[in-house]
């Protein structure tokens, strides 16, 4: 959101995925004390609401108002998969012999 419109209409495909929030935040967390020793409790209350979108900034209905409005194919994923899961998922979409 808010690249530019060039860059924003030059994919050929998006793909969004997404996880329940408790799994996100977990995945932030750990991420969080990977890269800087301790998650920021701010930021992790801040991702928090993405889903209901009331804090500012990024929100999931922000991001489905976005991906509505590009003109290449938008895939979603959704819930807990595997890299090889997610794999297959484009594969049956028949996207994973133009983007490998």
């Amino acid at each position: 959101m808010n690249w530019g419109e060039q860059i924003e209409d030059a994919f050929n495909v998006i793909i969004f995925l997404y996880v329940e929030t408790h799994i996100r935040l977990q995945r932030l967390r750990e991420r969080e004390v990977y890269l800087f020793g301790a998650a920021d409790s701010d930021f992790l209350e801040w991702a928090a609401q993405y889903d209901q979108g009331t804090a500012p900034g990024r929100s999931l209905a922000k991001h489905q108002s976005w991906l509505e409005q590009r003109s290449c194919p938008v895939i979603k994923l959704k819930g807990v998969m595997s890299v090889s899961e997610q794999i297959e998922a484009l594969r049956r979409k028949g996207l994973t012999n133009h983007y490998s």
